[in-house]
């Protein structure tokens, strides 16, 4: 009996560990998450320089939209014309929010990502669509 607590104690600290590591959402995001009705958002501004043999390869600035479990998943992942007309509502909201004069840097580009997530105790599965809007 001991042994099968110390096991059931055990399975729930790894499975609830393993949701530790994301950081809580900002008031922002919190509202994006309640508007359109997704588990988690998060929204970031970020750049990204690759490099091959010392010569630049890619240099993106860009916002990060990342929506997680939104309650149309299904239909944004099966359906390219909703998911476009989706991607689009988020990215003119998102882009009429925000104000470029408090950023570090003028991005060139939004990208969303709807992400559908799925844990159970220990595995997990993630699909991703991704839809990205020149800012230029």
């Amino acid at each position: 009996m001991r042994l099968k607590n110390s096991l059931i104690i055990l399975i729930s600290f790894l499975c609830f560990g393993c949701n530790s590591n994301e950081t809580e959402m900002t008031e922002t995001e919190q509202f994006l998450a309640n508007k359109y009705n997704a588990e988690r958002i998060s929204l970031d501004f970020k750049t990204v320089q690759t490099k091959t043999n010392g010569n630049i390869t890619e240099d993106r600035k860009f916002i990060s939209v990342e929506i997680k479990n939104p309650t149309d998943i299904e239909k944004i992942m099966s359906d390219n014309n909703y998911s476009d007309k989706r991607g689009l509502t988020i990215a003119k909201f998102v882009m009429d929010s925000i104000q470029f004069d408090e950023i570090p840097f003028q991005p060139k580009e939004l990208q969303i990502d709807f992400i559908n997530r799925n844990e159970f105790f220990l595995l997990s599965s993630e699909n991703k669509k991704t839809i990205n809007y020149d800012l230029n």
